[in-house]
C-alpha cells in the first residue's frame, strides 16, 4: 500500500494563507466518498480519544505512516492509534 502525507492533498482549512495544519478525521469523515479508496481507512479513524477529545490525522517520518494522535489545548495528549492489519489499533504513550 502507497502511503501519501494527507497534509500534501487535502486543501488548508485555516485561514492564513500558506499556514497547514492536521486534519482532523471527523473532517476527512465528511468528504469519504471523495478521497481516493486507498486513504479510505483515514475517514474510518477513531474520531475521538477516550476522553473525547478530537483526533487529527498525522504522518510519521520514522516510520512511514500514518497515524491519528489528540490534543488538548495545544498540546499532545499522548493517545495515537495506527492502522495496523486492516483496523484501528489505540495506544497510549
Amino acid at each position: 500500500m502507497t502511503v501519501l502525507p494527507v497534509c500534501s492533498w487535502l486543501p488548508t482549512l485555516s485561514r492564513n494563507r500558506g499556514e497547514t495544519r492536521a486534519p482532523l478525521v471527523e473532517e476527512l469523515y465528511r468528504f469519504r466518498d471523495r478521497l481516493p479508496e486507498k486513504l479510505r481507512y483515514l475517514a474510518d479513524a477513531p474520531q475521538q480519544d477516550p476522553e473525547g477529545n478530537k483526533t487529527m490525522v498525522r504522518f510519521s517520518r520514522k516510520t512511514k505512516q500514518q497515524y491519528v494522535s489528540s490534543e488538548k489545548d495545544g498540546k499532545a495528549t499522548g493517545w495515537s492509534a495506527f492502522y495496523v492489519d486492516g483496523k484501528w489499533v489505540e495506544g497510549k504513550k
